[in-house]
């Protein structure tokens, strides 16, 4: 009985490792996450302009997690300007949520 009650211990300890660590996004899964989010029935929003924005950002080289995230935040800023009306401010934020995630799955923290 002991034997067993360890194995399960194990076994949920090395299921809860592995979903502790975390993969690279790709920029196809970065596009999938972003294109999907909902804008709402009465918008006029291009979804996928505004994710394509940002995936042209991260499909540029980058020094760094410091340097991906300043392009994260100056796309942000130029797209919230951009689609500041027609109801394209949940693709704007969700592209930006994305984004981040990206920078911080691809590049390590500097320091690290």
């Amino acid at each position: 009985m002991r034997t067993l009650s360890l194995c399960a211990l194990l076994t949920v300890l090395a299921a809860t490792a592995g979903c502790l660590a975390t993969t690279p996004l790709t920029i196809s899964e970065f596009r999938g996450n972003c294109y999907q989010t909902s804008t709402g029935r009465f918008s006029d929003c291009d979804s996928i302009q505004v994710c394509e924005a940002y995936a042209t950002m991260l499909e540029a080289e980058v020094a760094n997690q410091e340097s991906c995230m300043a392009g994260c935040q100056k796309s942000y800023a130029i797209l919230t300007r951009q689609y500041a009306y027609g109801g394209c401010g949940p693709v704007v934020d969700a592209g930006n949520d994305w984004c981040v995630r990206f920078c911080r799955t691809n590049y390590p923290p500097s320091g690290k």
